[in-house]
């Protein structure tokens, strides 16, 4: 996380169904290196314990997706299936 944070990040993880706007999150890298998104999938059960957690792990925006919060990283690790790295140009 501190290296997110020296990059201009604030440690969080934002995930979106929305192509677009992954592609748009990934473009926006402040560390200016090549732009890429990680693709998964994770259970309901799953997301649901994160956003009912308390305090909550994740917090769901309307139109903009779910943003994890560092606390989640553990569970998001150990959950998440069909990992994947594609290059975003």
């Amino acid at each position: 996380m501190a290296r997110a944070q020296a990059d201009g990040g604030t440690g969080e993880f934002w995930a979106t169904e929305n192509i677009q706007e992954a592609t748009w999150f990934a473009q926006s890298n402040n560390a200016n290196g090549q732009a890429a998104m990680l693709t998964f999938e994770v259970s309901a059960e799953i997301l649901v314990r994160l956003l009912s957690a308390i305090p909550p792990q994740a917090q769901w925006h309307q139109d903009d997706g779910l943003e994890f919060f560092p606390t989640s990283f553990p569970t998001l690790n150990r959950h998440m299936r069909n990992k994947r790295v594609l290059d975003v140009p």
